[in-house]
This record gives C-alpha cells, structure tokens and sequence, in this order.
C-alpha cells in the first residue's frame, strides 16, 4: 500500500494494495465515543493524537507512534492480506482488550498501516462486543472514515460470518 501522510491536515491518502481504491481519510477517526481508528504511515509522529487518548492498539508494528506517558500501549503484528482469515482467536483477544477499556469509558485508538483493514477489522469486532451487528459496524465506519475500510473481502467477511450469538461481551 502506498500510503503519505499530509502533516499539516493530518490525513493519510494513498491507493489500496487489495482492489486498488484510492483514498483519502483522517490520520485518526472517532467512530464511537471513547473508540477511535486511525493509520500510522512509516515513523511519524503527529502533531496531535485524539484527545485524552487512554489506551493504543497498534496493528502495524513497523510503524510506532510516540506514546505519551501514562496511555496504556499494546502492538501486535496482524498482516493484512487477502488469503485466508485473520486469526480468530488472535483477533477476539485484541477486540476484547480494546473493548474493556473502551467499556470502562477509557479513549483507545486502534490503528494499522492507513486505518482501513486490520483496524477495521477490530474496531468493527469491538463495535460488536458493543451490540452493533457486522453490517451496521461496517456501515458506520465506511461512512466515519473512508469507503475503503475493510476493502479487504476475507477481513469484510470474517466480520460477516460472526455469528451474534456467539458474541458475549
């Protein structure tokens, strides 16, 4: 994925690697109140991460932002590609981290390479957890942060395939 980040409006534009979508999206996007999705392009810091930010989930791990003193900070290493699906078990125990900080009312970012499908992915689980079916999760992020979010079919699917009643938060 080709992906620039623009430092002085703070977005991250680029084309998609999977069905070659241009894009052009926030560096980070309130989806929910408290849960926040965004993109981290190369090793920049930028110059401003959302407000009273809590906790970080990074999925990109090769791009890191500085994190400020006292923001609770996770990374794991997720590929996005279009062969096969995520790792469910992974995917739920990052969702259900990030959920429980969200739950207790603590800003959590979830951020990958551009903030469109590892990010997606999660935060779409997390919206989940919060009582949101797959198709309104999707919708709500596609229309918040790009319609390039979950491009990817078998992370767009994973979330399809969820069944609610299986779904405990």
């Amino acid at each position: 994925m080709d992906a620039v980040a623009d430092f002085s409006s703070e977005r991250i534009e680029g084309m998609t690697a999977i069905g070659h979508m241009r894009f052009s999206a926030p560096l980070f996007t309130q989806i929910t109140p408290f849960l926040w999705m965004g993109g981290s392009p190369d090793t920049y810091t930028p110059p401003s991460l959302p407000p009273s930010l809590d906790a970080i989930l990074n999925l990109y791990v090769w791009a890191k932002y500085k994190v400020p003193s006292g923001v609770e900070y996770k990374e794991e290493t997720m590929y996005d590609t279009s062969e096969g699906s995520p790792d469910s078990g992974n995917a739920w125990a990052l969702a259900a981290w990030a959920f429980k900080r969200v739950k207790s009312g603590r800003t959590t970012l979830i951020h990958c390479q551009a903030g469109l499908n590892r990010s997606g992915l999660i935060t779409g689980m997390v919206m989940m957890l919060m009582g949101w079916t797959a198709e309104e999760a999707i919708a709500e992020m596609r229309k918040r942060r790009s319609n390039a979010v979950l491009i990817n079919p078998a992370f767009e699917q994973f979330l399809l395939d969820i069944n609610p009643g299986d779904i405990t938060p």
